[in-house]
């Protein structure tokens, strides 16, 4: 096992973690939020992949984006190959409507969490936040994939 496994460890205890429905909001997801530069009262409806993986950086002592853009992850660490990719390298996806920008441009839409392997020839594990409203693992096509960092 590489270096990355020691932050996908970490991001498994937080499995389960959700959103707060109604006025009320999740203290955890907040804080994420302010290690990017938001108010403590961020609402968690607020899309907050991005910034549940700078918190798993900001808890396991690694380099990070300081942003919640989930596309702002391809500018750190240094590009791993699909092939290549370790258990806890972070995967950043496409995300929305067809035709999507590709990796160089940042500000757009994307998806970002930790790899967890291959699940058949055409997708991956992703362990990552605001997937259904929580921390969950979930199968993405390979084909979303922009680009693979290890930190």
């Amino acid at each position: 096992m590489g270096y990355s496994y020691q932050i996908y460890e970490v991001a498994k205890r937080f499995i389960g973690l959700k959103e707060i429905p109604g006025e009320k909001d999740n203290p955890f997801i907040q804080w994420c939020f302010s290690l990017c530069g938001y108010p403590m009262n961020t609402p968690d409806e607020v899309p907050w992949c991005g910034v549940w993986v700078e918190g798993m950086l900001f808890i396991c002592g690694r380099e990070r984006s300081k942003s919640a853009s989930a596309r702002s992850h391809l500018l750190i660490g240094e590009p791993v190959k699909l092939e290549d990719a370790e258990l806890g390298d972070i995967v950043i996806l496409k995300r929305g409507k067809e035709p999507q920008p590709d990796a160089s441009v940042i500000n757009a839409l994307g998806h970002v969490g930790f790899f967890g392997g291959l699940v058949g020839d055409s997708r991956i594990s992703l362990l990552g936040g605001n997937q259904g409203n929580q921390v969950s693992i979930l199968p993405f096509p390979i084909t979303s994939i922009l680009g693979i960092r290890r930190v």
